[in-house]
């Protein structure tokens, strides 16, 4: 505690500016035995206080304590940063799967209203449309018009190309 140029004590003050118990312990060593003086030296950031003449045993002891302290300290961080990261991990995972799911979902609805090869609307999804349209014209809306093809002879490309032919028929002409 009592150094010249500078005090133990600001010693102390300096490190823990800088350090935490758990990164470096700190065991005073002095001739002040006092209650005040410990109480000051534990206020300024000491972890242990030991008086002389030094009892030897009991410095390795407490010595130890703060070693086993440091220990678990660091024990204790590093199972805090192995859950943080699993976590981490877990909270990744999840949000995949919930976009995978909402992804699916969407799909899903999409396949549900429309034909899976041409993307158009399939039957149920074209009469709920051309009912929507007639109700609103119906009910003085705007007029509506229904555009119907068919492909004669359509099973001869089929037959004579094979059905990746005709699909890409379908598709060309879904997309015009």
């Amino acid at each position: 505690v009592m150094m010249p140029g500078i005090s133990g004590l600001a010693v102390v003050s300096e490190i823990r500016k800088t350090l935490t118990s758990q990164q470096l312990p700190v065991i005073m060593v002095t001739a002040k035995s006092l209650t005040d003086d410990v109480v000051e030296a534990l206020q300024y950031g000491a972890d242990d206080y030991i008086t002389k003449p030094v009892d030897f045993e009991v410095a390795h002891a407490r010595i130890v304590v703060q070693i086993s302290r440091k220990r678990a300290a660091d024990t204790m961080e590093q199972r805090v940063r192995e859950r943080t990261a699993a976590l981490s991990e877990a909270t990744t995972a999840i949000t995949r799967e919930v976009e995978q799911k909402r992804q699916s979902t969407l799909r899903a609805e999409f396949l549900s209203r429309h034909d899976s090869l041409t993307k158009l609307m399939n039957r149920a999804a074209f009469l709920e449309a051309a009912t929507a349209a007639s109700d609103a014209h119906a009910d003085g809306g705007p007029p509506y018009d229904i555009l119907f093809l068919d492909l004669d002879r359509f099973q001869i490309i089929n037959d004579t190309f094979g059905h990746a032919v005709g699909d890409l028929a379908l598709k060309g002409l879904a997309e015009r």
